[in-house]
Parts: C-alpha cells; structure tokens; sequence
C-alpha cells in the first residue's frame, strides 16, 4: 500500500521486480516529478495515484504513465505526438527518452506550466508544447512515430492513423465512463492492429473529437 513516505526509489525498485525495461526506469530518475506539480502537492510527489492539477484536471499515476510508455515501446530518435499533456509530465519522460515530443494541451493555463515544468525538468530542447485542442491531432509535424493520447477518448480516434507512420503505435484511454487502455499498431493504411491492456479511469479529452467543454475552447 502506498504511503506519503514512498520515494521514486521505491517505485523503481517495484517496477524493475516486474521487469520494467531499464530505459523507462532510468527515464524516470532522471525526470523529477516534483517539478511537474503544485506546491501544496509536493508531499505527495510519489504517491502512486493520479493528483489533481487544477483545471478538472490531473496528473496520471505513475504506474498508468510507466504502462502507456511500456505500451508505446519509443526509441531515441522517434517523434512522438502527445495529445492531452497535461501537466506535462508524460512528455518530460518520453524527452528523457531520447524522442522529439509534440505537446497539445487544450488548457491554455495548463499549457504555460507544463512549459515552464518541462524547462526547469531540463528538456525543454526536446519538447513543443502547443495550447490547442489536439483531438484531431498536429498535422504541421505530422507523420509522427508515435502517437500517446492522456486523456479518455470516446472511441478509437482512428482519424489520427493518417498522422501516424507505417509500423507506428497508438496508445489512448478508450470510453466514456470506464476506460480500456488500447494499443494500435498500423501496418499499413488498410490494416490495424488493435489490443486491449485493461481498464484504467482518466479525465476525458476535451474538445471536438472529446468532450465539448466550450468554456475551455473560447
């Protein structure tokens, strides 16, 4: 059971018992999550739950960010476009990985910390945050290697395979009230391979292909 003393270093050592492979681990040293969060949040800094952030929104889990990086297998070098970023966390990790990462952050306030979140963590060279609604995803940058959306999608948003390369991976949140963590490969444009990894809760995606939230749109 977690408790307010639990470190990184705690969470590590659980992960690699479970055969974490060692680059998201050393990903995770390097990026301090503490950065990532508000000050009245920093004794909480590695409880192994999501945190709210302000704005209904929330900084996932660690063990659900370590799953969807697991799921997304990145290389350094790949150009990843996440969708939903939050607090920006996520995208410090996948920097810290050696990717080239797109940020949309639909949340303009949110959008401003986690840059300046993603700067004091050291990879701001690495990572592009955008206040947009990226439910239809980043075309100017476009094909991308991977594609991570964090936040809840109604469905597979399967309008975002044309923005990924062949042989890319898709990782979303799919539902409305539960989610089911879903994988999808594309072979090719006519072929898709999709898995089920479990069911998780996220915030729902906002915006036009998410939920309609025309007071975060304006």
């Amino acid at each position: 059971m977690t408790t307010l003393t639990e470190t990184k270093w705690d969470l590590i050592k659980k992960w690699r018992t479970q055969g974490t492979p060692e680059n998201i681990l050393k990903a995770f040293e390097r990026v301090p999550r503490e950065k990532f969060l508000p000050e009245p949040l920093l004794s909480q800094t590695y409880l192994d739950q999501p945190l709210l952030i302000g704005h209904e929104q929330t900084i996932s889990q660690p063990t659900t960010v370590l799953n969807m990086l697991r799921l997304l297998e990145v290389k350094p070098g790949m150009k990843v476009l996440e969708i939903g970023s939050g607090s920006g966390y996520a995208s410090a990790l996948l920097a810290a990985l050696g990717c080239t990462v797109i940020a949309i952050e639909v949340v303009p306030e949110l959008a401003i910390r986690a840059s300046r979140s993603i700067d004091a963590a050291g990879f701001s060279e690495n990572v592009f945050i955008h206040a947009a609604d990226g439910g239809g995803g980043w075309e100017e940058d476009a094909p991308y290697d991977r594609i991570l959306i964090s936040a809840a999608c109604p469905h597979v948003p399967r309008h975002l395979f044309w923005q990924l390369k062949d042989g890319g991976i898709l990782v979303a949140p799919v539902g409305i009230i539960e989610q089911r963590m879903v994988r999808c490969q594309k072979k090719s444009d006519r072929e898709i391979v999709e898995e089920d990894h479990g069911a998780y809760v996220f915030v729902p995606l906002i915006g036009k292909h998410g939920e309609q939230r025309e007071e975060l749109l304006l």
